[in-house]
């Protein structure tokens, strides 16, 4: 594959690629109709202790875990919304984990 950026001094092709890659990042449709959104959802002070909020995804993320637990939901798809939360924690394999090991020991 040719070099495409041997025209551009370094500094110049690294700031290209970060535009180019913001872009892409922007045309992300889950990204654009969260950024269409314009306003983060408000967050209960224990689940930003909780939880891993690194980007304005996670915030709306927990946004619609708050609108469908305010719902009244089948069981399964309780389990599923609770099953999502343990995702956005920064530890998420350990509930994983836990999860195995009950259903292993049901199984035995």
């Amino acid at each position: 594959m040719p070099n495409l950026f041997r025209h551009l001094r370094s500094s110049e092709s690294a700031n290209w690629t970060v535009g180019i890659l913001k872009q892409v990042q922007d045309d992300d449709c889950c990204h654009n109709e969260l950024c269409s959104m314009n306003k983060l959802p408000k967050i209960r002070p224990i689940d930003k202790k909780r939880y891993v909020l690194k980007e304005d995804r996670d915030y709306f993320i927990l946004g619609k875990i708050y609108e469908l637990e305010s719902k009244k939901m089948t069981a399964e798809d309780k389990k599923m919304v609770k099953f999502i939360r343990t995702q956005m924690i920064d530890d998420w394999r350990a509930p994983i984990m836990k999860k195995l090991d009950e259903l292993l020991k049901k199984y035995k």
